[in-house]
């Protein structure tokens, strides 16, 4: 990493505290109102914009481990006799961006099932474990195919496919289906309809990848869909796969994976928390992420890297300071070879994997619990959708995320819910409490419904039921939920269940029911934006219904558990304390 101590003249009384709480606080907290209205009426009209603008945490753990991150394009040229898996590695001023290049799918696998497909490497260090692996895919697709044509867009093809599958082939394995959830879906939102539509996929493949034979290797991807030929703004796309892991090689470390759909023009930012720097010499950063739609040298794009008091732009031998985003693929200071095809220039698509400098704790010193990531860009428009950071850290550093108490330096109290005689009360943990010596009837009518924050209806079991309330035994809310302060060996009769033959049978814990599947992935989206866990949704073919759901587990205790834990983050954070409570579902 070249490191210029110039830039550390950035004070953090100049640049951290004016800077957030003059400019950014304020435009923010207009801009969440702003938003939130927005997002509300998403629920009435597709065409408003989704509150979108973040990157929140999609895992985090403490290990001793580290984070690694592969992929690569999906699109290239076509020109002439170079096809589009020909590496393209134009690097010279005036190069054509993929603006202005006929755009056409890669497809280096010889399959004919697959209509693109590209390559890149894994390679772990030993006796390493995977705690965690997402696949990305992304890419900017209004349409499936365009041509330019007097300096205009002509649509060739007006279709446009489903986004949510793809092939993902293992080393030395062969193809398997893999079905993601939308992180983002610009073919729904009104700032992109009608011009690239840009798209973010997630995958949760940590399982396939820790069941493997062979974990180091070439892995593909296929059937990544993306625009071909020419759009407005340049067509591009790829995948990107980031795995967190362990080692008992390497030093204790928090891992944060963020992801999201963060549109920069100006300038955004991301921060990372609760987390301590130890006094150990060289305790350097990783920071990993992928940015979708940021070309080759136009204008300037930076990525700064800030703690409380100074900071810097990061430059490396392949990524200059002021064009720091170059539709690349690089890991440190270098390109990453091991891909098919392995172009320097991708056209559109970055993963970057940097090492942040911190010689002397110069950056970063002893005891240091506040990282900020600033995206800027003064001419380009681009999307990072990923971001991920594994830093040195004490042993005793907390998981809650807290970056909103942390600008403004205070810590929220939690204040208990006041006790009412015969009813359940939460306690600061988000657990129910069990009344005593009391019995409790909740009428349900036949045919009565439940309506949803979002206006949505779930239908009722359909009948009237009795729980009786003993100290220490559970109690049943007005969703239907069963909540517990001890967890039992069985599943209480007024659990709601369902029979669907094409759902994953077990436990889910229910955020909302939808007619419509487009408004359950906007719910789920603007939760995620907003910091609570939403794993994605179901169809219930007999109702024609979509249940959004918070996650899934295998067994009753688990999913109390999990009801418990998912509730209490809820109730502590003020952008989500008006949802209503996850609520158990058996899928048999």
């Amino acid at each position: 990493m070249l490191f210029n101590k110039n830039i550390l003249l950035f004070l953090g009384e100049f640049i951290f505290f004016p800077y957030i709480c003059h400019r950014n606080f304020y435009q923010t907290k207009l801009m969440r109102i702003l938003c939130s209205l927005l997002f509300s009426l998403t629920l009435v009209s597709p065409l408003m914009a989704q509150d979108s603008d973040t990157l929140t945490t999609r895992y985090k753990v403490l290990s001793k481990g580290n984070i690694f991150i592969t992929g690569n394009n999906i699109l290239s040229r076509q020109e002439g006799k170079n096809n589009p898996n020909t590496p393209f590695n134009d690097l010279v001023g005036g190069t054509k961006l993929n603006d202005s290049q006929n755009m056409q799918y890669i497809d280096i696998d010889k399959d004919k099932k697959t209509f693109s497909s590209s390559s890149a490497g894994v390679s772990l260090p030993k006796n390493s474990r995977i705690l965690f692996a997402g696949l990305y895919w992304a890419a900017t697709y209004p349409f499936e195919l365009g041509e330019s044509s007097g300096g205009k867009i002509v649509v060739k093809d007006d279709k446009r496919e489903s986004v949510e599958e793809v092939l993902l082939k293992l080393p030395k394995e062969k193809y398997v289906p893999i079905k993601g959830e939308f992180v983002f879906d610009g073919s729904t939102d009104s700032r992109y309809m009608g011009k690239n539509a840009p798209y973010v996929m997630f995958a949760d493949v940590t399982k396939l990848l820790q069941d493997a034979k062979r974990k180091d290797g070439e892995y593909t991807v296929a059937n990544v869909r993306a625009a071909g030929g020419a759009i407005e703004g340049g067509s591009c796309g790829g995948w990107t796969l980031v795995i967190a892991y362990e080692n008992p090689q390497e030093p204790l470390r928090k891992i944060d994976i963020k992801d999201g759909f963060l549109s920069v023009k100006g300038s955004k930012n991301i921060s990372f928390t609760n987390y301590k720097i130890p006094s150990i010499k060289e305790a350097f950063p990783r920071l990993v992420g992928g940015v979708l739609d940021a070309d080759f040298n136009q204008g300037e794009n930076k990525l700064g890297i800030f703690s409380e008091k100074v900071g810097f732009y990061a430059e490396t031998k392949t990524r200059s300071v002021k064009n720091f985003f170059n539709s690349s693929i690089t890991y440190l200071e270098d390109y990453v070879k091991e891909r098919k095809p392995n172009s320097k220039n991708t056209l559109g698509f970055d993963i970057f994997s940097i090492v942040v400098p911190n010689y002397d704790f110069e950056v970063f010193p002893v005891g240091n619990e506040y990282l900020r990531v600033n995206f800027s860009s003064t001419t380009d428009t681009y999307y990072a959708f990923l971001l991920g950071l594994a830093i040195n850290t004490e042993e005793n550093t907390t998981l809650r995320d807290a970056e909103v108490d942390k600008l403004l330096g205070k810590k929220p109290a939690i204040k208990p819910q006041t006790t009412v005689t015969g009813q359940a009360t939460t306690t600061p943990q988000g657990q129910v409490a069990a009344t005593q010596g009391k019995t409790t009837t909740t009428p349900i009518q036949s045919g009565q419904n439940v309506t949803t924050p979002q206006g949505q209806v779930a239908a009722t079991q359909g009948k009237t039921t009795t729980t009786p309330v003993q100290g220490g035994q559970n109690t049943t809310t007005p969703q239907g939920q069963v909540a517990a302060t001890q967890p039992t060996a069985g599943v209480p009769d007024n659990v709601r269940k369902i029979n669907a033959e094409n759902v994953k049978k077990g436990f889910y814990l229910i955020l909302g029911v939808y007619s419509n599947k487009q408004n359950a992935d906007k719910y789920i989206f603007g939760l995620r934006q907003k910091g609570m866990r939403a794993e994605g949704s179901f169809l219930y073919p007999a109702k024609n219904l979509h249940y959004a759901y918070a996650a899934y587990v295998t067994d009753y205790e688990t999913a109390l558990k999990k009801q418990r834990e998912i509730n209490s983050a809820k109730s502590q954070n003020p952008e989500l304390q008006k949802v209503k409570d996850v609520w158990i579902l058996i899928v048999e």
